[in-house]
């Protein structure tokens, strides 16, 4: 198993009592160079490496802030040893656009164009910052309008032809994919809480039962048609109501989620994908956990799913933000393993047998033998240690409560 409370010592000792103590190994920029030194010598042979999987800049996000580079550049400094890139997919569609794109006089057709300028600006960043750490260019998907929104991804990522399979989609111009959801009745569900209300009011009585299972339902053809590496933010339709009930009561209706909750999570696990463990909820309100929730993140357990960490960062001031708080969040709930992404050209467009991957789909773990290598262009590193190393005593208080 890969989940169960550590009997390490070493990982105990550097839980929650070392954060913000050593205030000279926190806050010196000379304590992180000599850590980032470190980090780089370790880069592809390591207990552990830093990383984040889900990123977005301003240059090429109206809701965000701070250049690419300035973003990348915040990484480094924090010792991040991988760090990934994924700028939101291009949408097609006017009634898509979001206010404040609207407002900057932006069209379907800009989005397309911002987001080539994207992959070019992120392969010279690549490029820059190759000697201080891993960087993977990707994206992060969209599903508004079935089967629109994946097809159109499909173009956009240079995949025209219908008999590619979902996993070499855009191979050659990403490394990688983030397979979110963001809509339910193509609503946004994320945007703001009025905007949540009107999507939940859409949905026949009993409304969240409803809107959950248009979201797995969303979630499950991404995962189906893209094979995206990372799994993005699992549980996004808990966003505004955390603490509500989605599971419910009444026997039928409660197997019936939980039956496509445990398709989803099986359905990924089972080709080696992994599920970001994102620290953006906590800044979000969400109190003691984060995506995955818990009854969520044991459910992956349960199958040997694979974890990976984000911050789902929109700017500097987010880069490594409430990751403390995350180490934490994962390590009292027994995540032993955490796992992280690196370019891999031996396993681009190795396409995995599919018939194992279905028998490993109806097992009681099926990510327990899952592939580590992705079609696209990379692999997956396990980081056993993850919870011990001393990265953990070099974040800035500032990033650990907030």
């Amino acid at each position: 198993m890969r989940c169960g409370r550590t009997s390490d010592p070493s990982a105990s000792a550097s839980m929650v009592g070392t954060y913000g103590r050593d205030t000279s190994r926190c806050d010196g920029v000379q304590a992180r160079g000599a850590y980032l030194s470190r980090y780089i010598w370790r880069i592809g042979h390591t207990d552990f490496s830093m990383h984040s999987h889900h990123s977005h800049s301003g240059e090429f996000c109206k809701h965000a802030s701070s250049s690419l580079d300035e973003v990348v550049a915040r990484a480094a400094e924090l010792g991040f040893t991988h760090f990934h890139l994924s700028e939101h997919a291009p949408r097609s569609r006017d009634k898509d656009l979001y206010p404040e794109e609207i407002e900057a006089g932006m069209t379907p057709a800009s989005l397309e164009e911002q987001f080539s300028a994207y992959l070019k600006k992120a392969r010279k960043v690549q490029q820059k910052f190759a000697d201080r750490m891993h960087i993977l260019v990707g994206c992060e998907t969209e599903n508004i309008c079935s089967p629109h929104s994946v097809k159109f991804l499909r173009q956009v990522l240079g995949t025209t032809d219908d008999a590619v399979p979902g996993s070499l989609v855009g191979a050659g111009i990403v490394d990688y994919l983030v397979g979110s959801v963001h809509h339910v009745y193509e609503i946004p569900i994320d945007f703001d809480r009025a905007t949540y209300e009107r999507a939940l009011s859409m949905g026949a009585e009993p409304k969240r039962e409803q809107l959950l299972h248009g979201y797995l339902d969303a979630q499950y053809e991404v995962m189906d048609q893209l094979r995206p590496e990372i799994i993005g933010h699992m549980d996004l339709f808990r966003l505004y109501e955390p603490q509500a009930v989605w599971l419910p009561s009444e026997a039928s209706a409660r197997k019936a989620l939980y039956e496509k909750l445990k398709r989803n999570i099986h359905f990924a696990a089972s080709y080696g994908a992994l599920f970001e463990a994102n620290s953006a909820a906590f800044r979000k309100g969400w109190g003691s956990e984060t995506y995955p929730g818990r009854d969520i993140l044991r459910m992956i357990c349960a199958a040997h799913g694979r974890f990976a960490l984000s911050d789902d960062s929109h700017g500097t001031a987010q880069v490594g933000l409430n990751y403390a708080r995350l180490h934490n969040y994962l390590y009292n709930e027994g995540v032993k393993q955490v796992w992280v992404l690196e370019a891999a050209h031996d396993a681009f467009r190795s396409i995995p047998d599919e018939a194992e991957r279905r028998a490993r789909e109806t097992s009681a773990s099926p990510g327990l033998d899952a592939p580590t290598m992705f079609p696209r262009g990379t692999r997956a590193i396990p980081m056993p240690l993850w919870a011990s190393d001393p990265f953990w005593n070099t974040l800035p208080p500032s990033l650990q409560t907030t």
